[in-house]
């Protein structure tokens, strides 16, 4: 019974991963910390210096659940550009996909009050599928797709992303995830080898509010996103509240997501920082029927946050020196 699932869950997934490449833009759902891993346009844009790692299992108990590894980087490389680069990988049963995907963003400081950046990701997949289908029972021979799947197939996608701030507290941002999408080798099936999608996309809108008095800051956010895929519902919509105490030391954050099942899912996150290290765990618990047959999921994250200048600081010492 276990190799039965194993092998239509992974079947179900080569099938339907090639329409929709399962829109990687909320693998992680700690996005709340780092925006860039839902706008490439975020890229940067703190001007600090952020490496991370994510490790996120989902459907806990699950035989053959799906699990993902990620390292992460982005920085402001100079007072204009950030760069950045993501390396993942995921295994959904005898499915095993790898990600390389280096992004860069500009951003432009309009006016002391706005700052606008724009940027992209260019995305190369590799999804194979395990040998080990061959050998099981139920698999029959002569399926040339899964054949194909075994010997390797690569694709390349590029995201776009605009993303901004107001008065540092309020911040902003519009992402076109696998915008423009290409198969970089043959693999036998009806559907186009190169597409242009454009009817996905992914809207951030939030707000930081300082209690200074209570050293306590609290962090609205809503993310709307359409994905066109077979997975979800045409809308997902994504309400959060991140809290952080003394002097950000602590944080604690809760999300309701909405249109991934009839019931919802709802997120825990802790998380505590020591100088320049973040650690986070955060706990996902759904509304749905399949939650009975699973722990739900589990995500954490390790992170160096190397603090840089910003443009503010920069402009005011450039007036100093301006000055003398």
């Amino acid at each position: 019974m276990k190799n039965c699932l194993l092998l239509i869950g992974a079947l179900v997934l080569l099938c339907t991963n090639l329409q929709a490449q399962l829109h990687e833009e909320n693998v992680f759902g700690q996005y709340t910390l780092n925006h860039a891993l839902v706008n490439p346009g975020a890229t940067g844009f703190a001007e600090t210096h952020l490496a991370q790692m994510n490790i996120k299992s989902n459907w806990a108990g699950f035989p053959g659940s799906p699990k993902t590894y990620a390292l992460n980087y982005n920085g402001a490389v100079s007072p204009v550009l950030g760069l950045g680069i993501t390396v993942r990988s995921e295994n959904v049963a005898m499915l095993t996909r790898l990600h390389v995907a280096p992004s860069f963003a500009c951003r432009f400081q309009v006016s002391e009050d706005l700052k606008l950046a724009g940027g992209l990701t260019a995305e190369f997949t590799t999804r194979r599928l395990s040998d080990a289908v061959l050998a099981n029972k139920f698999y029959e021979g002569g399926d040339d797709i899964v054949q194909e799947n075994i010997t390797g197939v690569r694709y390349f996608d590029v995201s776009a992303g605009f993303y901004g701030a107001y008065k540092e507290n309020t911040f902003f941002g519009v992402s076109l995830p696998n915008a423009v999408q290409t198969r970089l080798n043959t693999i036998i099936s009806e559907i186009d080898t190169t597409s242009a999608n454009f009817k996905s996309f992914t809207f951030l809108l939030g707000h930081k509010i300082y209690v200074k008095d209570q050293d306590f800051s609290v962090e609205p956010s809503i993310l709307v996103k359409r994905i066109n895929d077979v997975y979800t519902s045409p809308v997902q919509v994504d309400f959060n509240i991140l809290t952080r105490f003394l002097e950000e030391r602590l944080a604690a954050g809760l999300t309701y997501r909405y249109g991934l099942n009839d019931g919802g899912v709802l997120s825990i996150l802790l998380g505590t920082k020591v100088t320049a290290f973040k650690v986070y765990y955060s706990y996902d618990v759904s509304f749905g029927q399949f939650q009975s047959y699973s722990g739900g999921a589990h995500e954490i994250t390790l992170a160096f946050d190397l603090k840089g200048e910003d443009n503010r600081s920069r402009r005011k010492r450039q007036m100093r020196r301006k000055r003398r």
